[in-house]
């Protein structure tokens, strides 16, 4: 089999990998929204993009099945999934929490969740409103402190919230069923310059039709709620566990958010985070 052209090699968190794809949509797709990751070197995990008949498979290092897709545009989607997967098993001296993360100034609020609780579509709409942009999906906290990392992929918005976002159309990938935004698309300029003390934890949850209520939550009940969204606690053991709560036990807000309007949930995270230093972008 002839080997696809190299796209880049890219470091995502601890995966080094190095894509190679030929066709000319995969491969804008895939720089639109991994550029940012670009490193020069050699090593890491392998991935080949080929064209299968009418669509696109993709293997990783010694050929194992990787991904499949129909056409281009489901290439590139399942491709981001597929790296946010390898992304959350690769071995890391961080622990990795499910959450996106907003930055207030000097201080970061960790919005954990399921998926479908509205994180990306609330950090989105801080970021738009003026705050940094930390992360989508996976927050990165170094062992033995209580500060995230800035991880700043694109932020993945469902159907149900394009409506909120209308500027954004032209500015994203348009995936299956998803956009894909580039943050400096979302406001340029917007990811935070480096790591930031978390000052809040707010568990989102959108419920449309609904009013938004921010409810302050018992420590204990959070904790336990951090600990089910930690991707990779098992490998930190006590030591991962005494890093989360900690967080739990410093923040200044800890809470969780039902919101129908993300407006309206925006607006409730910015007045919750008015407690905060140095509130702004």
């Amino acid at each position: 089999m002839t080997i696809p052209r190299l796209l880049g090699r890219y470091q995502l968190l601890a995966a080094r990998v190095a894509i190679h794809v030929d066709d000319p949509d995969v491969r804008e797709g895939l720089s639109l929204l991994l550029h940012q990751f670009a490193v020069d070197g050699e090593g890491g995990r392998v991935v080949l993009v080929v064209r299968d008949g009418d669509g696109f498979r993709a293997t990783i290092d010694d050929g194992r099945p990787f991904m499949r897709a129909n056409d281009a545009r489901a290439c590139v989607t399942h491709l981001v999934f597929r790296l946010n997967e390898l992304v959350a098993e690769t071995p890391t001296d961080r622990v990795v929490v499910h959450a996106s993360v907003a930055g207030f100034g000097g201080a970061a609020v960790l919005f954990p969740g399921r998926s479908g609780a509205g994180k990306s579509t609330l950090v989105a709409g801080l970021v738009r409103s003026g705050c940094s942009y930390v992360t989508d999906e996976l927050a990165v906290i170094p062992v033995g402190t209580t500060t995230v990392e800035p991880y700043p992929r694109s932020i993945t918005l469902e159907q149900g919230a394009w409506g909120a976002f209308p500027e954004l159309e032209g500015r994203a990938f348009q995936g299956v069923d998803q956009w894909f935004v580039p943050p400096e698309r979302l406001r340029p300029g917007c990811v935070a310059d480096g790591p930031l003390p978390i000052a809040g934890v707010v568990f989102p949850q959108a419920a449309p039709g609904r009013d938004t209520v921010i409810r302050e939550l018992d420590r204990a009940e959070a904790l336990m709620r951090v600990l089910r969204q930690a991707v990779n606690l098992a490998a930190h053991g006590g030591e991962g566990f005494h890093t989360l709560a900690a967080i739990v036990r410093e923040a200044r807000i800890c809470a969780e958010m039902t919101s129908g309007v993300i407006a309206d949930g925006v607006d409730a995270v910015l007045d919750a985070a008015a407690t905060l230093p140095h509130r702004g972008p």
